[in-house]
């Protein structure tokens, strides 16, 4: 923004012609008067002209200094139209904003982890759903809703899933199908998409669907090693050589368990047989055949 305090062009024209007109009108006037021969009152007849004293101006003796000074009035107005129009000082740049104040974050609060502290003493104690009004998942529930961005709730249903998982691998190797589907079926309501549930699903599937032949042995000639369980065993060892089968061994022994597994070898066939024992009442032996891809 330009502001200027100089006369305008049309204020400087006018200056500029008032003074060449006041030169001009210095320049015509007589330098000395003179004498007239034309009749003229007695007063003015005998008028002697007038001559100045020595030492000062004779009139119009002053018009070059005149002259001098509306050359130097003129030669400012001119420099005064023609100096450029000083700028204001630019204005400061706005201040930025205050920055928006700090909210304390919830997952520090006391609260929350007061909430983060109770659900993993119920994961510990097992209450992981029921009771509902007492269980790890309602207070990580609680926690995560609290503090949505914070991976501690996130992590405590993770730790919920991995424990029905371990109940249902458990239920499993017990043969327990009913049993392992429930622990499944909890551990996909916590959270659905876990890779691990559908892992131990297609096992069970696999395991409960399987054919299943049981041969079970008398205590007593057992521990007689007779010739007709030995015979038995023989005979039964060709389904444990099957390249689906798995075997499980029940015996009161270490010692009867070995024996057994030997009888099973004795089979004909190069495969070998592979499967577990499990000390216990009453002995037996039973061959699962997985089905076939």
């Amino acid at each position: 923004m330009f502001t200027s305090h100089l006369p305008s062009m049309a204020q400087a024209q006018s200056s500029i012609r008032r003074a060449l007109g006041a030169t001009f009108a210095v320049a015509r006037m007589p330098t000395v008067a003179m004498r007239s021969d034309k009749a003229v009152p007695y007063g003015l007849a005998h008028a002697r002209p007038v001559f100045p004293a020595r030492g000062q101006p004779t009139p119009g003796s002053g018009a070059p200094a005149r002259l001098r000074g509306v050359r130097l009035t003129l030669a400012v107005v001119l420099l005064g139209a023609c100096t450029t129009p000083t700028t204001s000082p630019p204005e400061p740049p706005p201040e930025p904003p205050a920055p928006p104040p700090q909210l304390p974050d919830p997952a520090e609060s006391e609260a929350f982890l007061a909430l983060l502290d109770i659900a993993d003493r119920a994961v510990a104690d097992d209450r992981l759903l029921t009771p509902e009004d007492d269980s790890a998942y309602l207070y990580y529930h609680r926690a995560l809703a609290m503090a949505p961005n914070s991976p501690a709730p996130v992590r405590g249903f993770e730790r919920i899933v991995e424990s029905y998982l371990q109940k249902a691998q458990l239920a499993i190797e017990r043969q327990q199908w009913t049993r392992a589907g429930v622990m499944l079926d909890r551990a996909a309501f916590v959270d659905r998409d876990h890779t691990g549930i559908s892992a131990v699903r297609q096992q069970l599937d696999l395991l409960a669907n399987a054919e299943r032949l049981i041969l079970r042995l008398g205590s007593s000639e057992l521990r007689k090693r007779s010739s007709a369980i030995a015979a038995k065993l023989v005979e039964f060892g060709d389904h444990a050589r099957a390249p689906n089968a798995r075997v499980s061994i029940r015996a009161p022994s270490d010692a009867d368990a070995r024996w057994i597994y030997q009888q099973l070898s004795r089979s004909p066939g190069d495969r070998r047989i592979r499967g577990e024992t499990e000390i216990g009442l009453p002995p037996q032996v039973v061959v699962m055949l997985l089905p076939l891809d």
